[in-house]
């Protein structure tokens, strides 16, 4: 936690590469696909961490429903 918690507070400085995570975030979201399936469920966690999910730097509400919503679903 302590690693993903350094990443992800390099990441917030950077706009960009805040708006490529969330690309990505809703990306996996959309379709996990077969080989996270087969992992132990920690990315599941890592994901939720993300600040792509903080009305911080989302502050669409729309959207992090969007997120929310398909991140239950998994």
């Amino acid at each position: 936690m302590e690693t993903l918690d350094t990443f992800y507070g390099l990441v917030k400085s950077k706009t960009e590469v805040l708006e490529m995570l969330r690309a990505k975030s809703e990306a996996l979201l959309r379709r996990p696909g077969a080989g996270t399936k087969e992992l132990d469920g920690s990315w599941i966690i890592a994901l939720l961490e993300s600040p792509v999910f903080s009305s911080e730097y989302n502050p669409d509400s729309a959207q992090r429903r969007f997120l929310y919503s398909r991140f239950i679903g998994l």
